[in-house]
């Protein structure tokens, strides 16, 4: 067999000699892969250019990868771009494609997405699937051709139906998405199960979140943890902190520190600020608020107004506390336009903690996190105008900034609108309008406002005079805290007006509004 190898390659290179092109690409390539000779890609280089330079499209293409690679040559970019030209436009389709990506990455040609999608869309028309995907990319993201969701769903779907994996994955996302195709958790499913079977991490990651949310398939937190533990053992840091997130859930901490120090070694800065409330609490791990500090600090570092957040707010949890250094950092986020950050930032100023007491400032901050639509920040805004504090005192201007935060369900909102309308203070009196917003606000078991709605039905303010209502808030009240003086004789008042028949009812319906409207803690 020995011999008869030797004798084949001996008349191979014969054949190469005489300036055969076919026989020196192919010696080359034996060269190249140590079949039949001893390896050596210096030589293979040599033979396939000998091939080339006689127009051998094949050897053209691989002298191209040959200089982007920088095997048996210096990597030369300029080089591997020209040689690949040379194949392309031979009609080559992997030289089509790796010219693509040289334009793609302005590696050795100028820098220009749009060339790259000519040649890419050259390759990809000869059913090459590498170049189907890359071309799927670009009209994706609307680089170098106009951004073409259904372009890049039928382009994805021709190389993922010749089973390329990061296809399937892109296309399981455009289904889940509604991007391009109608919107389907199942389909999204399916191709991200493809992918997934193959060991794309991406869309293992993504199947465990569909079965963790149970969109497209049956929710099964064991399967989620199946395909999340699969692409966390490729070192996918997002499903290492989804499992840490999960086995956080069950209160399995020691897992769930495990897992987050995995993906936070990463730079993963929800892994990071995650491990560090761990250490935090103690749980999982030795308590080391010092560790805990560590890792907030590698997150804010990383600029996530999240996290920077999240790292003032360890600083006034921790001992001891440092309130300056936690303003610091909730600016910091506040200044990336993160309304949570802004509204403890003014909250910092209106309370003059960690920062001079600033009421004009934390108007400001109030107001940035309110226009983004902060219901806690769009309330405090409108307290300060109520007092005229950093603000002219505005009634009419609390009220729209009441309004806002109480429209989006934000309850203390809803019982400082309602006192507006009450007393007739920047909008005009209405004590109908008042009892609406106490309701609102009574049947989210805020205490104080079911006392309020109990005197007015009691009053017959607003609403129909009802003694048994007024008698069931009154009473609801007192058990969710209000403990003011005379609200219990008011109570009791009231009850005198009830026939034993009311009085019993009275007390059926207060039992039950005391389950659905209990206070809030």
């Amino acid at each position: 067999m020995q011999i008869r190898e030797r004798s084949f390659v001996n008349s191979l290179r014969q054949t190469a000699q005489q300036g055969d092109a076919s026989a020196q690409y192919t010696l080359g390539a034996m060269y190249e892969n140590g079949e039949g000779v001893v390896q050596n890609v210096v030589t293979a280089a040599s033979w396939y250019r000998k091939a080339a330079k006689q127009g051998d499209e094949w050897a053209q293409y691989t002298m191209g990868r040959i200089y982007e690679c920088g095997q048996g040559v210096p990597q030369d970019m300029a080089k591997a771009a020209s040689w690949y030209r040379k194949a392309a436009e031979q009609g080559v389709d992997w030289a089509e494609y790796a010219l693509g990506d040289l334009y793609k990455k302005g590696k050795g040609v100028p820098q220009s997405f749009e060339v790259a999608a000519t040649w890419y869309q050259k390759a990809a028309e000869q059913a090459l699937a590498e170049a189907q995907y890359a071309l799927a990319r670009l009209y994706e993201d609307g680089e170098g051709i106009t951004q073409d969701l259904v372009k890049a769903a039928a382009w994805y779907r021709k190389a993922a139906e010749q089973g390329d994996a990061s296809a399937q994955d892109s296309l399981g996302d455009l289904y889940k998405q509604g991007d391009g195709v109608r919107q389907s958790f199942e389909k999204a499913g399916a191709w991200y199960r493809k992918a997934a079977e193959q060991g794309h991490a991406w869309a293992q990651l993504s199947l465990g979140e569909l079965y963790e949310k149970g969109d497209g398939v049956k929710q099964s937190s064991t399967k989620a943890l199946v395909w999340y533990n699969k692409a966390a053992d490729q070192g996918n840091y997002f499903a290492q902190h989804a499992l840490g997130r999960l086995y956080e859930k069950e209160e399995n901490f020691a897992q769930a520190a495990s897992w987050y120090l995995q993906a936070a070694e990463q730079d993963y800065e929800w892994a990071q600020v995650a491990l560090a409330r761990l250490y935090a609490h103690g749980r999982g791990v030795s308590q080391d608020f010092a560790k805990a500090v560590g890792w907030h600090r590698k997150a804010v570092e990383q600029g996530d107004a999240w996290a920077q957040n999240s790292f003032a707010n360890l600083y006034g949890k921790i001992e001891p506390q440092n309130f300056t250094e936690a303003a610091v950092w909730y600016r910091k986020a506040a200044e990336q336009g993160y309304e949570p950050a802004q509204h403890s930032l003014a909250e910092c100023y209106a309370e003059g903690r960690g920062v001079p007491q600033d009421f004009a400032e934390a108007a400001v901050w109030y107001r940035k996190a309110a226009e983004q639509g902060y219901e806690l920040a769009q309330h405090d805004l409108a307290e300060l105008y109520t007092k005229g504090r950093g603000v002219p005192l505005d009634f009419a201007e609390a009220a729209v900034w009441y309004r806002k935060a109480a429209e989006q369900g934000y309850v203390w909102a809803k019982y400082n609108l309602a006192r507006l309308y009450k007393k007739g203070r920047g909008v005009p009196k209405d004590f109908a309008q008042a009892a609406d917003w106490y309701r609102k606000a009574a049947e989210q078991g805020h205490a104080w406002a079911q006392y309020v709605l109990g005197g007015l039905y009691k009053n017959g303010e607003g609403v129909t005079q009802d003694y048994e209502c007024a008698y069931v808030w009154l009473s609801l009240s007192i058990k969710n805290g209000v403990f003011m003086n005379g609200v219990g004789k008011l109570r009791d008042a009231v009850a005198k007006e009830l026939s034993t028949a009311q009085f019993e009812t009275a007390k059926g319906v207060l039992a039950e509004y005391f389950e659905l409207y209990r206070a809030r803690r």
